[in-house]
């Protein structure tokens, strides 16, 4: 074989080679990581958490306005608000029509970014699985700071892993599987994300008392 033809035979081998690892490449779509930078970058954006089964009714939303956070909370039968308007923060309490003012006191806000911006620093593997009938894509994460996590039981030996479902570039559903020495769980939440708010949300309701400390 000629000095030309092999190095031609190894070029041809080289473009194979980066061609792979472009395709490979390619199939990491990023979704998590893309989303994280469009919520850092949005005025306005609600996402939610939704997990119900026989034994759990919980839904958490999340809308941001601005510099403006309403954090609601739904367990059963009760609801509260943590309102963060600027400087001055509220705790709501929705069944009793009563509020806390908490003045300047800080509050942590930023439940959804913090808990993001921990996740997507890392690799993650990319797959697709079904869901009640439907196929997703999903990004999954070492979740060493246990971020997401609703009601599955945590200790000190327990570790997780966290799946981004999306249908498209929405995400639909988030996944925890947490391995411990005493046992294995998985916890499926139903989640939504929209880049806009209500208003309502920012707003104390005219017939709510503050409660007395």
């Amino acid at each position: 074989m000629s000095k030309k033809t092999i190095i031609v035979v190894s070029l041809i081998v080289l473009l194979l080679i980066i061609a792979v690892v472009f395709i490979l490449k390619g199939d990491q779509k990023d979704r998590v990581k893309n989303m994280y930078n469009k919520i850092q970058n949005s005025q306005n954006f609600t996402f939610s958490m939704e997990e119900n089964t026989s034994d759990i009714n919980y839904k958490v939303s999340m809308a941001q306005r601005g510099k403006d956070v309403s954090i609601d909370m739904y367990s059963n039968e009760e609801h509260t608000t943590t309102l963060v308007l600027e400087n001055e923060s509220y705790y709501i309490m929705h069944n009793d029509k009563e509020y806390y003012d908490f003045g300047e006191e800080k509050v942590d806000s930023d439940i959804i970014i913090s808990s993001l911006k921990n996740i997507v620093k890392d690799d993650y593997i990319s797959g697709k699985e079904e869901i009640f009938g439907t196929t997703y894509y999903y990004e999954e994460f070492n979740n060493e700071n246990m971020d997401f996590i609703i009601y599955a039981n945590v200790n000190e030996s327990s570790t997780a892993k966290t799946r981004f479902y999306f249908k498209e570039n929405n995400i639909c559903y988030i996944k925890n599987i947490i391995n411990s020495e005493d046992e294995n769980q998985e916890e499926l939440i139903k989640t939504n994300l929209v880049y806009k708010v209500d208003n309502n949300q920012f707003e104390i309701p005219e017939d709510y008392a503050e409660a007395a400390e």
